[in-house]
């Protein structure tokens, strides 16, 4: 395995039919909590504004958060909360994540700094066949939409209108067209350069206006359309306009040629069968990540079209990188090439 191939690899595999996947690794880096971040501000907020029917359940879960504030996840799976306790969740989890997400995107508006997302947007081809760039995310965080925009493109969110956004995904798309011609009597659409981001779990600034969902960026006092972890994230994500992104989410993934996996571990399964499949069958899949969870380990055992790179586990090799290639792994020392700003820098050349 030679690091010079695989970077001419990486810089081949952004082309046509690439759909992108970010998971919380991506914001982790950008200095928004993870799991282990999250468990801690729910364990220290909702004991103080916890409701006496729902204390018991909150008890059980607070003891093993306590004990593993990594596995939020599968404790919420094992003991879901109720109507009232989730509420909760969802006010706190967004208030925290609100609070990171500020501070970053202030520092992009005021202090000059550039999101690793935003470095790695002019690599990413617009496709010769003129469909937008496809990216998927499972963050409530509106970091990818700011990486973008903050490069000069636009985005089809499957909302339209600016403050207070209706769920019209038709709209959305129309409202990229900048031009319309015919020829050969046959009408034909230019768009502006966009992306279509399509957020499965929700994002902090979707909320509820009677029965339908609505997305504004004010700080409003209703509750937030966000799937928090554990079960009843997979029963809310059948509900508008979660399934909307979903299923769009999961055909533009049937549709796609190959995929880029920034920070995300497998641990969904609103996007794990189609994902899963298509890799499975041999779509070539560039993952770029801090470490593997145990699903990508196991999913790398079924198909070698993965090419993975992460950081190393041994405190001795803290700089470098680990490439899966292949079905081989090599450790390579020098730059932590696992980090998308030094991807970007070492595979495309600059900064």
């Amino acid at each position: 395995m030679n690091l010079g191939k695989i970077k001419q690899l990486c810089q081949e595999h952004f082309s046509d039919g690439l759909v992108t996947i970010v998971g919380s690794g991506l914001s982790c880096a950008e200095g928004v909590s993870g799991m282990a971040g999250l468990a801690q501000h729910l364990l220290a907020r909702i004991p103080s504004e916890i409701a006496p029917a729902s204390s018991t359940r909150w008890e059980k879960i607070a003891h093993e958060l306590s004990e593993d504030q990594c596995n939020l996840e599968q404790i919420l799976l094992d003991n879901p909360p109720d109507d009232a306790l989730e509420a909760l969740i969802i006010k706190h989890t967004a208030d925290l994540i609100l609070c990171e997400e500020g501070k970053i995107i202030d520092e992009v508006l005021n202090e000059g700094r550039v999101l690793s997302f935003s470095k790695l947007i002019p690599h990413m081809l617009k496709p010769s066949n003129g469909v937008p760039r496809t990216i998927i995310t499972v963050n409530y965080d509106r970091l990818i939409e700011i990486a973008v925009e903050s490069m000069g493109l636009g985005i089809d969110s499957l909302f339209t209108g600016h403050h207070l956004a209706k769920h019209d995904p038709t709209g959305s798309r129309h409202s990229l067209c900048r031009s319309v011609s015919s020829r050969n009597k046959r009408v034909e659409r230019q768009f502006c350069d966009h992306a279509l981001i399509l957020k499965p779990h929700g994002s902090l600034d979707w909320f509820r206006k009677g029965n339908e969902p609505v997305r504004c960026s004010f700080p409003l006092k209703g509750q937030r359309l966000i799937i928090t972890p554990g079960l009843n994230k997979y029963q809310g994500g059948y509900e508008r306009p979660f399934d909307a992104h979903r299923e769009k989410a999961n055909r533009k993934i049937d549709e796609a040629s190959r995929f880029l996996i920034l920070g995300y571990g497998f641990n969904d399964s609103h996007l794990q069968t189609h994902l899963n499949d298509q890799i499975i069958h041999g779509a070539p899949t560039l993952l770029i990540t801090h470490s593997l969870s145990d699903n990508a380990r196991e999913l790398m055992t079924k198909s070698n079209a993965i090419t993975a790179i992460v950081a190393n586990a041994e405190e001795s090799k803290a700089d470098g990188a680990v490439i899966y290639h292949g079905g081989k792994e090599k450790f390579f020392p020098g730059p932590r090439l696992w980090d998308l700003n030094v991807f970007v820098s070492e595979v495309f050349g600059h900064a």
